[in-house]
């Protein structure tokens, strides 16, 4: 049996600022303050509530959400460039199909997203990640570093998991906006090859 340890999400310590750029972005829907700071600290495990239940005792883990907003993101991608259109694909190597998916689904392409959507700003560190143990300035920097991308990344996964299970009705939309949106993978990926 598996232990997860689970982090409250307290609200009240976030600048409103983060919130306004989240919510900004993810118009119309509207977001509880505990799934915003969910998304905002990317790796943190922590419950926020599951709206489509109606039960507010029902909660969700949001490392669970992380995966759902991984998986979910992935099958987006795959439907949208219909990769599996035609039957050419079914002679690909695993190395090739894992190839074409990587271009749209890597952490650099991801954390560009952030960046070109202004949620890079929105991104929180759980501090519990970089004072594990003593180091030296130039690695604590190092890692740190580290530490935000891998934490962009879970907030990207994150936000997709919350909106696929509390928001599904308006979750097509949502991935038109992250694949095909002025901002979105599709642009990023273009303006990489250009």
């Amino acid at each position: 049996m598996r232990i997860s340890r689970l982090h409250p999400l307290d609200t009240s310590t976030v600048p409103a600022a983060v919130h306004d750029d989240l919510k900004a972005f993810l118009a119309p829907l509207t977001l509880s303050p505990r799934e915003l700071l969910a998304i905002s600290k990317g790796l943190t495990n922590a419950e926020i509530p599951a709206r489509l239940t109606g039960d507010e005792r029902t909660m969700l883990e949001t490392e669970k959400l992380r995966s759902l907003g991984k998986f979910s993101f992935q099958l987006s991608i795959i439907n949208y460039f219909r990769i599996f259109q035609d039957v050419r694909y079914l002679s690909y190597s695993e190395f090739e199909l894992n190839s074409d998916m990587e271009m749209v689904t890597n952490g650099d392409l991801i954390r560009e997203f952030m960046k070109w959507n202004a949620l890079t700003g929105c991104v929180s560190m759980n501090s519990g990640f970089l004072i594990s143990e003593f180091v030296e300035k130039e690695e604590f920097e190092k890692k740190k570093i580290h530490v935000f991308k891998a934490t962009a990344v879970g907030s990207f996964y994150t936000m997709i998991g919350i909106v696929y299970a509390n928001y599904r009705d308006q979750f097509d939309e949502f991935m038109g906006k992250v694949i095909n949106g002025k901002r979105g993978i599709i642009e990023i990926v273009k303006s990489q090859q250009a």
